[in-house]
Order: structure tokens, then sequence, then C-alpha cells
């Protein structure tokens, strides 16, 4: 693995470690952050492993959970000034202290090696140039770092960490930064919503306070700039610290969303001490107090950096969402599952769902989606396949528990038996010759005919069944005939173009829900010349495509409002009425009688009722359909009617007729 590579591992662990933090830290804590000044009057003596030391053997009793440097780290452009820094910022790498730095200019390649002054060149790109920096503070110094601007540059980067029951974000920014820059940086305040925001960078404060209005002369955009597009538009950025000149200031500012925004400037260029100041946040309180202390001589400023600010509001971490429930997945046809869950939260930003294949599978994230949303369609699935899935919510905070566990089998290939297709020998229906089951209606008989007891001119098809929608949203169909058609679904006359005509296309559209029966009729005539009948359909979720095999059925069979399985869908579009997790065109005898339901429903008894075939009586079923009838041993003849609900009556009547 790589530096950087073990740079980001580091950082995710003390994530976790901060997280775990969270949880035990009193949200009332106080807690210190350290800022440290312009430090180019310390590239040498002992004043800047001093200051660092005494922040390592304080940590505990100020409880100090961040340091800041706030740029101009070196004086002059050298290597033996860039080694002692480096050398002795190690007293915080070994101590685990987590730090931010900004990059001032005498930082940079914009100085000369043998003075501050200018370096020959053009001294924008100068200024842009941190090579020796990021030399020698690689991203992997940078404990609580999450990201940068610039792959391999700390120049601008974000880091995070938790104190006082909050989430803090550090974003360091160069100076006078590049509106490149200044864009990312706006995503990733914008991404954090729940993070208090810390603005660190080099030049921002004058030293009466206020902002500064230019780009120094050689730099890109202005302190101004950055606060109306960076910090004044966001409602969670807090805090902002900065140096370059003077001695110290403060400032207040509103943002747009009426957050307070504090802004510390610490410059100093301290030529006998070593100040540092000493930010102790009191979350309960709302307190921010100030200090500039010198651990050289041990010794608090007296020059008015001691302050207290009240009234400070933070952004509280967002709780977690509640874990959805009720999770209900149901094979719709041999290549999808819908699933369907309840939602129990109102926080939440979305949704993850996640599948594993059979039971010995691995679960794996397979799609997100939006807040409130409460169905799924998962399509493009192997037939023949048990799925599991499980469902969490999630929001910025992080996810919630998961949802129940629920699994559904896709059907076999071609599991549904098609649709049943009456063909005449006239125009009008009359002339019936053949009643068979079609597996799609997608037939071009071009100066032919559908079978050797049909015509080849002037007949007609009825097609009937029932037809099962995938998803939950407008379809629609499409017939493409010569000559005539007419086309039904759920009663709705969709398409009506009964008429002679050449190949030609007519659609007609309707609302369906998904895993419910609908019932189609297809009524069809030929002429004479050619012979074609086709139908197709689509959806938003659908390519258009000949309706398939696998949501077709030819029995309709009469009304049925009941609701077996209590899922408030009526029994005659619920593709699952029994909810015993097989699709009712693959579990083929429900009730055990020996009858498959696809033939009870034909004939009119009930799947789900044993007694309305007596088992005694199943071998002879196909006498049994409505009209039909049997003589008994008591010599009655046995008339089987159909009932309002699929059961079935018998009548007696005798012998004579």
């Amino acid at each position: 693995m790589t530096r950087i590579g073990w740079a980001y591992l580091a950082a995710g662990m003390l994530a976790a470690a901060d997280a775990a933090g969270a949880g035990s830290q009193s949200a009332s804590e106080a807690f210190t952050i350290a800022v440290i000044p312009d430090v180019q009057q310390e590239t040498s003596g002992t004043r800047w492993a001093n200051r660092l030391q005494w922040i390592v053997d304080n940590r505990s009793s100020q409880n100090i959970k961040f340091v800041l440097q706030v740029g101009d780290m070196m004086n002059f452009n050298l290597d033996s000034q860039y080694a002692f820094m480096s050398e002795g910022l190690k007293i915080l790498d070994n101590a685990a202290v987590p730090y931010a730095t900004a990059i001032g200019n005498h930082d940079t390649a914009a100085v000369r090696s043998d003075s501050g002054s200018a370096a020959p060149g053009d001294v924008n790109a100068n200024l842009r140039n941190t090579t020796k920096y990021n030399t020698y503070f690689p991203l992997s110094r940078f404990r609580n770092l999450r990201g940068v601007y610039e792959t391999g540059k700390i120049d601008n980067a974000w880091h995070t960490f938790t104190a006082g029951g909050l989430d803090w974000l550090v974003l360091n920014l160069e100076l006078w930064p590049r509106t490149g820059a200044v864009n990312w940086a706006k995503t990733i305040v914008a991404g954090h919503p729940n993070h208090n925001v810390i603005i660190l960078t080099h030049a921002h404060l004058n030293s009466d306070g206020s902002i500064q209005q230019d780009n120094g002369g050689y730099g890109d955009n202005s302190p101004q700039y950055v606060f109306n597009n960076l910090m004044k538009p966001y409602a969670n950025v807090r805090l902002l610290f900065c140096g370059h000149v003077g001695t110290h200031a403060h400032r207040t500012d509103k943002g747009t969303n009426g957050n307070t925004i504090y802004s510390f400037l610490q410059c100093y260029h301290d030529n006998t001490t070593n100040p540092t100041r000493l930010i102790r946040i009191d979350p309960a309180a709302g307190a921010i107090k100030s200090s500039v202390y010198c651990p050289s001589i041990g010794q608090y400023k007296n020059d008015g950096s001691t302050f207290t600010l009240t009234g400070a509001s933070w952004v509280r971490p967002a709780a977690l969402p509640a874990a959805p429930s009720g999770l209900k997945a149901t094979a719709v046809s041999s290549s999808q599952i819908n699933l369907a869950w309840t939602d129990n939260s109102s926080n939440e930003t979305g949704f993850k769902i996640e599948r594993k294949t059979g039971n010995g599978g691995t679960y794996a994230q397979i799609a997100t989606m939006g807040a409130g949303v409460t169905s799924y369609q998962n399509s493009g699935l192997s037939d023949s396949t048990t799925y599991f899935y499980r469902v969490r919510a999630y929001n910025s905070a992080g996810d919630s528990a998961y949802s129940n566990e629920a699994q559904a089998a896709t059907w076999a290939p071609s599991a549904g038996p098609g649709i049943r297709g009456e063909y005449f020998n006239n125009m009008d229906f009359t002339g019936l010759v053949l009643t068979r089951t079609d597996p799609q209606i997608n037939f071009n008989w071009g100066s032919g005919s559908p079978h050797a007891s049909v015509g080849a001119d002037t007949f007609s098809v009825r097609w009937t069944g029932r037809l099962l929608a995938g998803y939950s949203e407008v379809y629609t169909f499409t017939a493409r005939t010569d000559d005539g058609v007419r086309l039904w679904v759920n009663g709705e006359l969709l398409i009506n173009q009964w008429k002679d005509q050449s190949p030609a296309e007519t659609s007609g559209s309707i609302a369906l829900q998904a895993g419910r029966w609908y019932t189609m009729q297809m009524e069809y005539y030929e002429n004479g010349g050619g012979a074609v009948a086709e139908l197709y359909w689509s959806s938003p979720s659908t390519p258009r495509q000949l309706v398939p095999q696998d949501v077709l059925d030819p029995s309709i069979g009469p009304p049925d409002p009941r609701d077996n399985d209590g899922d408030g869908i009526p029994n005659d579009q619920d593709s699952d009425d029994d909810n015993d997790e097989i699709p009712d065109l693959q579990d083929h005898d429900r009730d055990g009688d020996g009858i498959p339901n696809v033939l009870e429903e034909a004939a009119g008894t009930d799947p789900d009722d044993r007694n309305s075939a007596p088992e005694e009586e199943d071998e002879e079923w196909w006498r049994r359909r409505p009209g039909c009838g049997t003589i008994g041993a008591d010599g009655l003849l046995m008339l089987w009617i159909a009932g309002a609900f699929g059961s079935r009556r018998r009548a007696a009547a005798t012998k004579e007729m």
C-alpha cells in the first residue's frame, strides 16, 4: 500500500475512533482548539518545539482536540527551514495529535531562498508552487485528512473531528485562492450540513479586523470573495482562522441563513516568545473563550486577546433514521421481483437496498431510493432463482438498522401459459373452429392462415385472458395488424381500429399497478391479402417489446373479490393470492385436490377450496363445467352451475327429459 493509502486507512480508523468517542463524550463538555500563528521567526532555536511539546503535555488538562497553523511556517524557501519545522512537528505526529495547516506566501516558491522578498518569475505561478511544502509535509502526516482538491497536495484539503458532542470539519484553503479551489470547497461544505465548518487560510482579516478586499497583488481571489461565496451562503460555517498581518483581531458576521460566523486573526511575528491562541468552546453554554498563551515564558498575553463571546450556536449531529419494516418481496416474472416496505422515519435521505442470491450468498447494495419511497422493482434477474433482500434508511448521520429479511424466487422460464385464442372462419366471430393457448400475440401469417381448419381470408380471432403488470406505471399497448383490431385492458377499450388496412400500428395507454392481474381481450379480423397480428407494450421501466408469455394467463374465471392472503388485493388481481411466495401460475394445486389451479380457474371451480371439486370426482373434472353434467347412481342428472365466486352447486333433475 502506498504512503497515501496508509494515510487514508489511518484516517478512516481515526474517524471510527472519533465516532466512538462522540458517544461517550458529554455534549456539554468544553474543549480547546490550539491555533498557532505565523511562526516564520521560529525556524531556528527552541521556541517551535517548546510550543508543540506544551500542547502535547497539556492536551488532557486543556482538552485540546485539534491544532491549527495559519501559514508562513517558513521564512525563506530553504530546505533547511523546511527540515527544521518538519522535525519539530513530529512532536505532534508521535503523540497522535491531529492538526491542519494553511500554506502562506512564505511557504511557497513565491519567496526567495535567501530572503523574504519575491522570487524572480511569475509570482502568481510561484505562489502555487508548493513542491517543497508537500515534500516535507506529505498527506500521510495529516491524521484526520478526508480529502484534497489536487492529488497529492495538502494546499486545499478537509479534515474532520468530533468534540463537545459535535461534528467538526476543518477546511484549509490556499492563499488568495483560485476560483476552482473555492468551487471545490463549496461542494465539501454543502456536502456536510451537519458538521460545524472551520475555514483555515493564511490571509483574510486586516489588522483592524476588517475583511481584506484585494488578492495581495499576485494571488487570485480576495478574502471578500471567499467570504461572499464560501462562507456567507452556508448555514454550517462557524469559524475562520487566519494570519499574515498584524497581531490579533476578531470579528463576527451573519451568514445568509442567520448563522453567526466568528473570524480570528493571529499573526504576531513574535521574535522572542511563542504565542499560541487557545479557543475554548463550551457548547452547552454557547460560549467561545479566547486567550493567547506563550509557553516559552509561561504567561498569557495581556493585549486584549483574552475575551469571551456568548450566544454561540452550533450545528447538531443528525439523528439516525428509524429502520424500515414490513419488507415484502414478490416475484412477478421470470426476471423481476418487486419489493415494498414501510417507511418508519421522517428524517431519512433515502433507502439502501441490498440483495443476496441464495441462502448462503453475501449481501451487496444494488440500489438507493429517495426519501419517502417505499417500493422498488428489481429487474434483470435470473429465472428459477431465490433472492434475499433487506433495506435500511440513511441520512448524514449514518445508516439505520436493517429491515426484516424478505425472499422470493423468480418464475421458471415462460412460466405464464400464454393467452386463450378462439379462431373463427368468419370475420364476425361466428363459425368457431379452433381454440388453443397461444404463447403471445405474435403472428405474421402472410397470405396463409392460422391453422388448416381456418380459411386464408375472412377469418377472425378473439384472444382472452389475464395480464400481469410488473410496474406501477402507465403502460402503452401497441397493436400492429393487417386488418382490423380492438383491444380492451381491465375492461377499458384502448384500441379501436376496426377497418381494413395494410400492416399498421395503433396505440393506447392505461395506468396499471405492479403485481396485479388485469383482464385483457384483443379482437382481430382478416379480410384479404396479408394477415398480421402483433401486440406490444412499453412503460417508463419497460422497453417496447412483445407482451411476453410469462405475464399472460389464459384463464379469466369469474370475478373473485375475496382476499385470501389479506394483502388488500382481490384474488382475481393478486399474482400470489395465498401468500405462499409461489406465484399462482406456478402454484399448481394449492388446495391439494389433484386439479391444477389453471384448470380449476378455467373450469370455474375454486382453486383454494378443496370441497369445490370432491376428491372422488377429481378424475371427472372435465365433466363438471358449467352446463355439463353426469348421471349419478340415483338416476339423477347432476348439473354443475357456476357460483358467484367460482364455487359449484349441483342441481337434480330426473332422467326423463
